[in-house]
């Protein structure tokens, strides 16, 4: 949740945007990057749409806290 906070949400509030940027929320725009450890990009939502998406095993279920069925960590 730190990360989350320093990355997204605090920037978002620093210029101004966090009223439709920095949180998934209702009424917001749903603007997302996926990466792994080594920040590599998997997936990017833009305004709710897929814009990318690369290397995701699409039967696995995917959460804040990693990818159910995986040891992988997102």
């Amino acid at each position: 949740e730190t990360l989350w906070k320093t990355s997204s949400l605090n920037p978002a509030r620093a210029i101004h945007i966090a009223d439709r940027k920095g949180s998934l929320e209702a009424g917001k725009d749903a603007d997302l990057v996926l990466v792994d450890d080594q920040i590599t990009v998997h997936l990017t939502v833009t305004e709710g749409r897929v814009a990318f998406r690369q290397n995701i095993e699409r039967r696995h279920t995917w959460t804040s806290r990693g990818c159910a069925g995986s040891s992988r960590r997102w």
